[in-house]
Formats: structure tokens, sequence, C-alpha cells
């Protein structure tokens, strides 16, 4: 039976925040103590500084120069963490209680959960994982670390049975800011490149076009079938009100948002609670949130509204993990495919999240501009928490993928020598204007060997992947045609019945944007230096 010890924040003193530890039994909680925020820690030499930035310098961008001094910054930024992890659990667990953690996490680690409850976002955003005893045993690497509000909310329940055959996952990747630096598809493309693999029974749905009215349909059509929806792409927070505001009154507070775009592409401002109740509504128990930022708030806000996952918590969802920090690609893939993994074997998500974060702390290489160099990144993923809900899935005969795969023609199939790498903003635009001209041309030009077809193909294998491509693509090189009856021969050979065959050009192809029109079909024109053509999946003639 799992034993959970629950460190509860208790208001402040004397500008320090207050804690109370509750005991395994329910007893009387620990004499409050005072614990230092992690942004009331400076590292020597940097006292222009504060240890919360530093981490997030660390986290997000010393890979981009991992070179000294910025080495030699990392390395103090990871001792100043451990040494907080360290006096914060000193402080923490004392006498009767020091000794019990320390049996239990000898003889039954993987039983004990650490609860973390807090109404103050700022507390909830600590680095609790890294939370360790003098000899260095970090909490987080045995047993399972949960945030969760002071005040409980009991989740709505669920209906008895969600679909057992493989883990069913809406992706909305939203992004109305296409010149920010942000690490786009970090988790979208290894989730959909794990999908392809069928080394997890996973199907993924991606929510075209990312509109949120379009996410309320697709959610209200099928309720009861996703256990995961999986938000990618901007939050933050702002001043609003709502009616489930745990403190009851009628004040305007900062409140969590997400940031959706329009049919247009641009952004669409959408409060977390009412995304939340949306998903609340529609039975699934999961919410993924790799957000720029999503638990990331300033000083000035203190009501846990104001981050996003302790938003979807308040309205009752079952377990939200957030990125805390962006995640590298590496990191991102290791994550992915052992949290989905065990998410199929063991239906738990605390367990699940333990095997990802496990997957990235062996694995601490990540790249960057020297090679490889090892990150410290396993404690980005946080889970947040009210009430676990166990899956149960059929892991003896599962379905492999059921997410419909239209073949490719070989030459649009192809792969480099590493797969197709990066171009994330470039395949979102690509789909986004595909979506708001259905039937316009899209063309891709640059010098000769800058990539052009590489590009063509890889935004075709991604829609392939992610159930994109409609009724199929057409995949020809201009270099071998020598007319316009070339291309109407090849197009209409496949889709025409014979008896069509012998009609006059102008006849077969007013046939073929008839069914292109009613049907949905991609095709791509492709030259040896001059520009790739792209043809959006609708013909008008």
């Amino acid at each position: 039976m799992p034993t959970t010890l629950t460190i509860r924040h208790h208001g402040q003193k004397n500008g320090q925040m207050q804690f109370v530890v509750t005991p395994f039994n329910n007893a009387k909680t620990t004499a409050p103590v005072l614990l230092n925020a992690p942004n009331n820690v400076t590292l020597p030499n940097h006292s222009n500084s504060h240890l919360a930035y530093d981490l997030r310098w660390y986290l997000e961008r010393f890979l981009d120069d991992p070179f000294e001094p910025n080495t030699s910054l990392a390395e103090e930024i990871q001792d100043a963490l451990m040494q907080w992890g360290k006096e914060t659990y000193g402080k923490l667990f004392q006498g009767n209680i020091y000794d019990w953690l320390q049996e239990t996490i000898k003889l039954h680690p993987r039983q004990l959960i650490i609860r973390i409850a807090s109404n103050d976002a700022r507390i909830l955003a600590w680095p609790w994982e890294t939370l360790q005893d003098s000899e260095g045993l970090i909490l987080s690497h045995t047993c399972r670390i949960e945030r969760q509000l002071n005040v409980l909310h009991n989740p709505r329940p669920l209906i008895e049975k969600l679909p057992t055959d493989c883990v069913n996952v809406l992706l909305v990747i939203a992004n109305p800011y296409e010149n920010q630096n942000v690490r786009y598809h970090a988790l979208a493309r290894p989730l959909v490149e794990l999908c392809q693999r069928q080394s997890v029974p996973i199907r993924v749905d991606v929510l075209r076009p990312p509109t949120f009215d379009q996410l309320r349909k697709v959610l209200q059509e099928k309720p009861g079938f996703y256990h995961v929806v999986h938000f990618e792409g901007y939050g933050g927070y702002g001043t609003g009100s709502n009616d489930i505001d745990i403190h009851n009154d009628n004040h305007k507070k900062p409140w969590g948002r997400l940031f959706f775009e329009t049919q247009e592409g641009e952004i669409d401002t959408i409060e977390a609670a009412q995304l939340a109740q949306l998903i609340n509504e529609t039975n699934i128990p999961i919410a993924i949130l790799n957000i720029c930022p999503s638990t990331c708030i300033d000083d000035s806000v203190n009501d846990p509204c104001a981050t996003i996952a302790a938003t979807f918590l308040k309205t009752g969802i079952h377990s939200v993990i957030a990125m805390s920090y962006s995640l590298h690609v590496r990191a991102a893939q290791l994550f992915v495919s052992a949290f989905y993994r065990s998410l199929f074997q063991l239906g738990s998500v605390p367990e699940a999240l333990h095997a990802g974060r496990r997957a990235m702390l062996v694995q601490p290489q990540r790249f960057c501009a020297r090679g490889e160099y090892p990150l410290q990144d396993w404690l980005v993923p946080v889970l947040y928490q009210q009430q676990e809900h166990h899956i149960e899935f059929n892991t003896i005969s599962p379905s492999q993928q059921a997410t419909k795969t239209v073949p490719l023609p070989p030459a649009a199939a192809e792969y480099g020598d590493y797969g197709f790498i990066g171009r994330n903003r470039t395949i979102h635009k690509l789909e986004r204007l595909l979506q708001q001209h259905a039937q316009a041309g899209l063309l891709i030009h640059g010098k000769a060997g800058i990539g052009k077809t590489s590009l063509a193909q890889g935004f075709v294998q991604w829609l392939q992947h992610t159930d994109g491509l409609g009724e199929g693509v057409f995949w020809f090189r201009f270099d071998n045609i020598r007319s316009v009856e070339d291309i109407i021969s090849q197009m209409t050979a496949g889709l025409l019945a014979p008896a069509f065959q012998p009609l006059r050009q102008n006849k077969r192809l007013i046939i073929y944007a008839r069914y292109s029109n009613n049907t949905g079909l991609l095709w791509c024109g492709i030259t040896l230096n001059p520009p790739v053509a792209l043809r959006a999946r609708k013909s008008q003639v």
C-alpha cells in the first residue's frame, strides 16, 4: 500500500515561507519550519542573480554555448541546487520523521509518496525534486513527488471503460508566435515518431486547425475516447475572474491562460480554466503541458490559478504533467518513449513519469555545439495530481497502431542518412497555409542544395504520420516531364476508371478536380534546382 507524507505550506513568517509536515499516519503535524526560497539563494560572485533564474539559464540556454566560463557556472548552479535540496530536507525531516523516512526509503521506496501542498503558485514551482538527505540520496529518484492544492477538489468521476487497446492522445500544437525562440515540436515530434515506430500501442490525433472551437468539436464528438490531451505551445497568466476561485470572492486575480490560434493563425487567448472544464467534461484523465512558460511565474503572482497546471487541478483534472522548463530534443525523445511505454504497461501516471524521468537521468548526454554534453534535466517533468486514476490497458493483445496511414510514393518516403532534422517551424507554417488557403499553390524556393526537396519530403511524411494527407499524395519531378499532358496523365491514371482515359485532356482534368475537391489530395512537383511547388489538398479548374 502506498504511504503518503505531506509537506504543507503554512503561510510565511519574517519574509520566509513556512511549512509543516504531516506524517504517514496523519498524526499531529510537526512544528512549522522556515524554508529559504530558491529566489533568495545567490551563487558566490553572482549577487545580481538568484538560483531560480540561474537554474532556468542552465536548463534552457547553457548548451547553446557549453564552453568556459559557462561550464564552470553550470557546475556552480548544480552545486547550489543540490545544497538547497539538502538544506531543505534537513529542515523538514527531523527526529522520528527522519528515522521513519530513512527506513521507508530503505525498505519500500516505491511505495512512498511525497506530496507538496500549497495554494501559492510560487511554492509549487520550487524544484522539490532535488530534496535529498545528507548522503546525497535524492528522494525523487526513488519515490514519487506530487504537487497538489491545499484545498482539495475531488475530480469528476471518469466513465468505467476508457479504450484499452492503445493509448489515445489528442495533440494540440499552437504556435501563433512564429518568430519566438522556443523549442517548438519538442515533445510532439518524438511522440509522433513513437507512434510511427509502433514500439508502444499508441494513437496520435493532431488537432487541425489548432483552434479552441475545433478542440471543442473534436472532444465533444468523442467523449471518453482520449486518455491524454497534449498541449504544445505558449501560455502565461493575466488578470481575470472565474466562478471556481477557491477564495470565493469577486476580486480579479492572476489567471492562467493558453494561446490557441485563430483560423488566420493569430493569437486566441483562452483561460486555462475554460480549457480544463472542457477536458473534464469530455472525460479525459490526463493533460500534458509543454508550454513556454507553463509553471514559470514571477514573484508578484501568489494564486495557483496563475499557473496552468494548478488551474487544471482546481477545475478537476486528475493528473497533469507539466514541463517546468524547456526540454532539449534528446531529453524529449527519452522521456516520451519511457513515459508512454510505462503508462500502457502499468496504467499509472506517477509511475510513467518516474520512468520518463529515469530515462533522462541515466542518459544525460545532450546534443550541443561541442557534440554532446551532460545536462541534468531530469527534474523538468513534474506531476500535479489531486487524485490518481489507474487505467487498465489490454497488454496481452493490444492494437499496435490505430492511426490511419496513407502510403507515400517511394520518392516522397525517402530519408536522408540521419532522417529529417529540424525545420519544425517551417513545417508548421506550410501546414497552416494549406489550412488557410485550400485552393492555393505553395512555392518553396531557395538556392540549389539548401534542402527544398528534403523539406517537401519531411512535410508529407509529417502529414502521413499524423493522418493529415487526406486520400493521398502525388509526387513527380518536372525534369522528367515534357508537357502538361504528362502531368495530367500521371494525376488521372490512378484515379479515373479506364472508361475516362480516352476523354480529352480538359474533360479528364475537370473530372479529376471534382474528385480531388471531394476527397482531398496533396500533390507535389519537384525540380532539380528551381523551387519546389506544393499544391494544396483541393484543386480548382
